[in-house]
């Protein structure tokens, strides 16, 4: 048997007090009272209930503190301080539904005659740059064949062949610089603009719908208000979480984004309000209560259910 809880039992039962008087002095359940007297401490929520309500019990009671304190270290060790949570929740069955066999078979036929549609697309225009460009040097070929058979057979004139002669005779005298004849410059057509070419991923993704991510769900804040003493533990988005005793009249602010799941050890004196609406009546007076889950509906509207 626990020594601390056998002291607290015992100093009571020596102070005459039963169970009703204490419980309401005290504004402690009677099931903790038996709890704190039998020692089974860590079936309590955490160490810090444990820890504060020893140290309350053992005040009313007018016990020397620092002997509670020292046998409570040695019966009750933080580390060793297990808090076991169970969440028991209805299996989900989901129905496997078929497709009609006419809709299965028509999905990957649209999606090949989309992209069998895109490469020819690409293919197409591929080949008319080629072709182009083809016929542009064919153009270019022909012109400057055409210009050297016209100079070839255009007839020489004799007097041309004597004065060219002549010029000959003088350049060989007193030489000149050579003059360049300049010959017309044959037209090239312009080339055609470069065909840009599309990979099959860039003409399927005009195709597919864009991807969005899903935005984060917006902060709320539910105010829980206590009209007496209760221990309280809380999880919320199922990350962060709180561990405290509420006294009478004490309110605290919890900022959520999806939900938050509330143990109380008094449901009867804990009420949640969000927005013009408040939920009270979550059980009897000390009545502890576990796994109340709040959420926040889509018409902005607080509830709750119970998960465990």
């Amino acid at each position: 048997m626990s020594k601390l809880g056998a002291t607290l039992k015992n100093k009571r039962e020596t102070l005459g007090l039963d169970m009703d008087k204490v419980t309401e002095e005290t504004r402690i359940s009677a099931d903790i009272i038996e709890v704190l007297e039998k020692g089974e401490y860590k079936s309590m929520p955490s160490y810090n209930h444990a820890k504060n309500f020893v140290k309350n019990y053992a005040s009313y009671l007018k016990l020397d503190l620092d002997k509670v304190k020292e046998l409570f270290d040695q019966e009750c060790v933080k580390e060793d301080f297990y808090r076991e949570v169970k969440y028991v929740t209805a299996p989900v069955t989901k129905e496997k539904t078929v497709a009609p066999s006419g809709i299965r078979f028509l999905i990957p036929i649209i999606i090949l005659a989309v992209v069998i549609f895109t490469g020819y697309k690409v293919y197409t225009a591929m080949q008319k740059g080629k072709e182009m460009g083809s016929v542009d040097s064919a153009v270019v070929k022909e012109e400057t064949k055409s210009a050297i058979d016209k100079e070839l057979d255009t007839p020489v004139d004799e007097q041309e062949v004597k004065e060219v002669i002549e010029t000959i005779k003088k350049e060989a005298v007193s030489p000149e610089p050579e003059k360049v004849q300049k010959k017309e410059a044959v037209k090239v057509p312009e080339k055609s603009p470069e065909t840009v070419e599309v990979t099959d991923e860039e003409a399927l993704s005009a195709f597919l719908p864009d991807v969005k991510e899903e935005p984060k769900a917006a902060a709320k804040t539910a105010v829980v208000n206590f009209s007496d003493v209760c221990w309280v533990h809380i999880v919320i988005d199922g990350k962060k979480e709180m561990d405290f005793i509420a006294e009478k009249g004490n309110q605290r602010d919890v900022v959520f984004h999806y939900n938050f799941i509330m143990d109380i050890g008094n449901a009867a004196v804990v009420s949640v309000s969000y927005g013009n609406r408040t939920i009270a009546g979550l059980g009897a007076y000390k009545e502890p209560v576990k796994g109340l889950k709040f959420t926040v509906n889509d018409n902005d509207r607080l509830s709750y259910t119970s998960v465990k």
